[in-house]
């Protein structure tokens, strides 16, 4: 009789012990396993900006387009992208010197069409848009009807493209794509033109933000 007592009081004590241990082997997944992909990037590339005029004995400078940007997985072959851009014109001439600085803020989707953003490949199209930024500066040489100062404007743009995401480690990518830009002020704020548009080349690097 003792016997059984001691038989039964070690099978309870054992019992939690293993429904715990069990517990915690189920509920314990792998870090980001559950969590939503998220990158942060920084492109920069080459805007070819068409249909802006040129004046005669006046040149012309440009700086390449940087983006930063954030992207959030929505679902296993969508991710939503938000994005702050920069672009710079410069001109100068006999009057002074002019210099335009785009700033696109867009927000907009990423669609995987093969699998999913998880590959070592991930090949997308996107499509974003939102508001823009603007900033004039003029400085006057003396000569003509230049006037020193700066000038905000605020206007509105979009882009389309697609490009592709090249994983290198599971925290570090690269990325490369071909977008369409847009953008355009509101008429009568600013010397220099209002609209901008063309195709933009850009490439650079990712960091996964879900991985720390």
């Amino acid at each position: 009789m003792a016997a059984s007592w001691l038989a039964a009081g070690l099978l309870a004590g054992a019992y939690p012990v293993s429904a715990q241990e069990e517990g915690e082997a189920v509920a314990g997944p792998l870090p980001g396993d559950s969590a939503a992909r998220e990158v942060a990037g920084l492109r920069f590339g080459r805007w070819e900006v068409t249909g802006l005029e040129r004046a005669p004995q006046t040149s012309y400078s440009e700086i390449p387009a940087v983006d930063l940007y954030y992207e959030r997985e929505l679902g296993r072959r969508t991710a939503l992208q938000l994005g702050l851009g920069l672009w710079r014109r410069g001109q100068v001439s006999s009057a002074g010197t002019v210099a335009m600085w785009v700033g696109p803020v867009f927000g907009g989707i990423r669609y995987y069409p093969v699998g999913g953003p998880d590959g070592a490949v991930d090949p997308y199209l996107s499509v974003a848009g939102g508001p823009a930024l603007g900033f004039e500066q003029r400085r006057s040489s003396g000569f003509g009807s230049l006037e020193s100062g700066w000038t905000a404007a605020v206007g509105a743009g979009a882009e389309a493209g697609g490009g592709v995401d090249l994983e290198l480690t599971p925290a570090v990518g690269l990325v490369a794509d071909v977008q369409y830009q847009w953008v355009r002020y509101l008429a009568g704020e600013l010397d220099s033109p209002d609209t901008y548009r063309g195709v933009l080349f850009a490439a650079g690097i990712t960091y996964r933000l879900d991985l720390r």
